[in-house]
């Protein structure tokens, strides 16, 4: 097929034009005067490196559309406890995925940091318990290099003993290399913590976290 014969409306553009007869891609380099490329799809193409044949431009273009996003998973499989009425607790965790791929623990167990720029998605899910009765609330909220995001906050509310309640978020943001996140929570009842259950059995069930956080790239920058 020749390049005047092309979908240059969307992916298939891109797709189709590895189709390109062998010669004219592995030789021809793009250029305004082509003669077999109009000025329309030169501008849909504006910015490709000219210096390389078409060939290389669109396995370039490709690879980019195929690169997989930076992403971590992580857990805890212990209790955390509430540290005071009027203190701030920090979700750790203990455990990561052997897979991860640019996001990894920071300094300490609270920190989850990612090494490359992009917008990322920040999921968590936290199993809340409490030993004692009556209605209690806890609250939660993100950090940014140790400071709170702003309109992060969540209130929640338990009641009676033993109450649980799965809290999850997500929340976006953009981070720059080496930034690093935090999820803190915070109860005046210093009987509401964060509750693991070891594995079950009849039937066989998995062990159930404490904490559970994901950190997945959205975005490229």
């Amino acid at each position: 097929m020749s390049i005047g014969n092309l979908d240059y409306t969307s992916y298939n553009y891109l797709t189709n034009m590895a189709t390109i007869n062998a010669e004219e891609v592995n030789t021809n380099i793009l250029t305004k005067t082509d003669p077999d490329i109009s000025d329309l799809q030169f501008d849909m193409l504006e910015g490709i490196n000219t210096n390389e044949t078409i060939q290389e431009q669109i396995d370039g273009i490709i690879d980019g559309l195929e690169t997989v996003g930076y992403w971590g998973a992580f857990w805890s499989n212990v209790d955390q406890t509430n540290a005071g009425a009027t203190s701030v607790n920090f979700m750790t965790v203990n455990n990561s995925d052997l897979n991860n791929n640019g996001v990894e623990i920071g300094a300490t167990s609270s920190q989850i940091k990612v090494l490359n720029d992009g917008t990322y998605n920040i999921q968590f899910s936290a199993q809340f318990d409490k030993t004692d009765g009556g209605k209690d609330q806890f609250e939660i909220w993100f950090l940014k290099n140790g400071a709170n995001v702003p309109d992060s906050n969540s209130i929640f509310t338990m009641e009676g003993n033993p109450d649980k309640i799965i809290a999850a978020l997500n929340f976006m943001l953009t981070l720059n290399a080496n930034d690093y996140i935090q999820i803190a929570w915070f109860s005046s009842d210093i009987d509401v913590f964060l509750h693991h259950d070891a594995a079950g059995t009849s039937p066989t069930r998995p062990e159930t976290p404490s904490v559970i956080i994901t950190v997945q790239q959205v975005t490229n920058i």
